[in-house]
């Protein structure tokens, strides 16, 4: 089993979110809590995500252009972990 873990900076985080379609600030602040327990969420796992993952594991750059195409990756899937978030 591989794992891929992502951490972003709050305020990242909010710069990226609060452009998003169908943001609001009721859920930006359940998603970005500072000292307050936070809330967990598990979307499905979709074939999306698993492409994603399995591009940033085997990622065929080096140097520059590879950090610049995990970055587009890493946004991908947190774009993809979002969307399930965000559905009505």
């Amino acid at each position: 089993m591989v794992w891929i873990n992502i951490h972003l900076l709050p305020e990242v985080f909010i710069e990226f979110f609060s452009g998003m379609a169908g943001c609001n600030d009721a859920l930006l602040k359940v998603l970005v809590k500072q000292e307050d327990w936070k809330a967990s969420f598990f979307p499905i796992t979709t074939d999306a995500m698993r492409r994603a993952a399995r591009q940033v594991w085997d990622a065929p750059f080096r140097g520059a252009i590879r950090r610049l195409y995990l970055q587009e990756k890493v946004f991908e899937l947190l774009s993809l972990q979002l969307q399930s978030i965000l559905v009505d």
